[in-house]
């Protein structure tokens, strides 16, 4: 694929350290646009949180319930609240 790192665009994490196609393909990175990318975010960026599913899930469903739904905000993060409490008492 054009513009794709050589090696491909995952990285892949073992048990002891995580594999950067950015550290395993250093000229690529160092060209426009892709130098950007390696010198001005990369250096900063911070992983997604991972939440747990019982969590993520009514977050994702109050979102829906708002966008989709003509559910008030208000309304939507008192149920989602619930749902994470109830989920939270039982660990």
């Amino acid at each position: 694929m054009p513009g794709q790192p050589p090696g491909g665009r995952n990285i892949i994490r073992n048990s002891r350290r995580v594999l950067s196609v950015v550290k395993d393909n250093p000229d690529f990175y160092a060209k426009f646009p892709h130098d950007v990318f390696s010198k001005e975010i990369f250096p900063i960026a911070r992983p997604e949180p991972s939440y747990p599913h019982e969590i993520a899930q009514p977050v994702w469903e109050a979102l829906q319930e708002v966008m989709f739904a003509n559910v008030s905000g208000k309304d939507a993060v008192a149920n989602m609240a619930k749902k994470i409490d109830t989920y939270l008492k039982t660990r």
